[in-house]
């Protein structure tokens, strides 16, 4: 576009005019809001979706913990009635998505209503343990 001199002699007139000075300053105070609109504006988006996608896995993860839980007191309903509502207000309790489906795998293998039983009691000290926590 412009030669090297050219260059050369716009930029000493720009930097000899005082109002070429001033507005210098209007655009690198209009261009810096601008920017830091635009940041802000960006910044915002990304923490929002970021926010987003991490209250959507929550919501999907206690979603299964509740399905779990509730798996496991209609089975020990059905199964080992009638079960002391204790029992099924401590499952309830459990929010270890991990020892839940524990739970299910070895209840469905259970061969009894004690064996059922134990593995619950055992479910349970465990779900207290302070490293379970």
């Amino acid at each position: 576009m412009y030669s090297p001199e050219e260059r050369q002699r716009i930029k000493e007139i720009f930097n000899k005019s005082p109002i070429m000075q001033e507005w210098l300053k209007e655009w690198s105070e209009q261009a810096r809001i601008e920017g830091l609109a635009k940041g802000r504006a960006e910044g915002l988006a990304k923490g929002l979706a970021k926010g987003r996608a991490k209250g959507r896995a929550e919501g999907a993860r206690e979603g299964k913990i509740k399905k779990a839980q509730e798996a496991i007191c209609t089975y020990l309903k059905i199964k080992d009635a009638p079960i002391a509502p204790k029992w099924l207000a401590k499952v309830r309790k459990v929010n270890d998505l991990e020892l839940l489906d524990s739970i299910m795998v070895q209840l469905f293998q259970a061969t009894s209503k004690e064996e059922a039983q134990a593995i619950i009691q055992q479910a349970l000290e465990k779900a207290n343990e302070p490293s379970s926590r």
